[in-house]
């Protein structure tokens, strides 16, 4: 063989060794995802930051006037269990006269939706008779539910309605703040 014949051969050889090795290997069918960090899980609230306060207030003038103070603090036994208690005081003027009750409550609210909650709770109020001067203690249990609408992180606006059990009827037989058996109510907690 003549050499140009062995460089036409080499070439040829070295050409196709070349175009061999630019080739992409075959891809395999299983892809391999990118390693992405497993997902941090939330750390627990502290007892500090499970607690919630809030309250309600409320008033009404002219011939009949009535003014409600209930301050609360709820503490959240798991994310949609909150148990709490708060302070009552309601003043009432009418022609005629007027009347205070003051007590305290406590609560139990689970959520059964999201922003809507069953609500128990039992309310002791300090009531006046109908003897001048004498006051009598008077338990409410109430049941009803709350739609919990949220401002922030740990507060929100609450509209709540329960039905009191006790009710009789008489408004007048125990000389209850409540004309109805059912107390609506608008709260910040």
């Amino acid at each position: 063989m003549k050499l140009h014949q062995y460089l036409y051969i080499l070439v040829f050889t070295m050409g196709a060794i070349s175009a061999t090795a630019q080739t992409e290997p075959e891809q395999s069918p299983v892809r391999v995802l990118e390693e992405r960090p497993a997902p941090r899980e939330e750390e627990p609230l502290t007892w500090r930051e499970k607690i919630r306060f809030g309250g309600s207030f409320g008033g009404q003038f002219g011939t009949f006037a009535n003014i409600n103070i209930s301050p609360l603090v709820g503490y959240n036994i798991t994310d949609g269990t909150t148990l709490g208690g708060g302070v009552s005081y309601i003043y009432t003027k009418f022609p005629g006269g007027s009347f205070s009750y003051f007590g305290g409550r406590t609560f139990a609210m689970r959520r059964i939706f999201p922003n809507l909650f069953a609500q128990a709770e039992y309310e002791f109020l300090s009531v006046p008779t109908s003897r001048v001067g004498e006051r009598k203690w008077v338990g409410l249990p109430m049941i009803g539910g709350t739609y919990s609408q949220p401002i922030s992180g740990r507060f929100a606006l609450n509209f709540t309605a329960l039905y009191n059990l006790n009710y009789t009827g008489n408004p007048n037989a125990n000389f209850l703040p409540y004309n109805s058996p059912w107390v609506i109510r608008v709260s910040f907690f």
